[in-house]
């Protein structure tokens, strides 16, 4: 029982390492943006290693994606929910990219956004927000 309780712990660690960019962002959108999981949507924001240690910067980055949160995820779900979340375009570097989403909803509307990622010191990407 422990080995298997040990083994799901890995995984789960293990899933959340070494995203794509792309992979990051389609989750963000959709933590944030459609489901409101505002906990897992701070934990893929970019923080420079100083901002780390810093609590009031934690606090700051805690609070963002949870203003933002409620009226998407209204808004997302007025229409029907997030039926796709897509990567339309990217200019992705070694350490830095953009790309454009494109969130198609439930009634057929769609919107789409910017967004930029960069890698932290730990060398895992996140996204950056203004």
């Amino acid at each position: 029982m422990k080995k298997v309780f040990l083994s799901a712990i890995a995984m789960v660690f293990l899933a959340g390492c070494g995203q794509s960019p792309e992979e990051v962002v389609k989750s963000y959108v959709d933590s944030v943006g459609c489901k409101g999981d505002i906990e897992k949507g701070a934990s893929l924001v970019y923080l420079s290693e100083s901002q780390m240690k810093d609590e009031a910067t934690k606090r700051k980055v805690e609070s963002k994606p949870d203003s933002m949160s409620g009226t998407t995820t209204r808004d997302a779900m007025r229409r029907g929910g997030c039926k796709t979340i897509e990567i339309t375009d990217k200019n992705i570097g070694k350490d830095a990219g953009r790309m454009k989403v494109k969130i198609t909803f439930g009634d057929g509307t769609t919107e789409e956004l910017d967004a930029r990622v960069r890698k932290n010191h730990q060398g895992d990407w996140k996204v950056v927000w203004r």
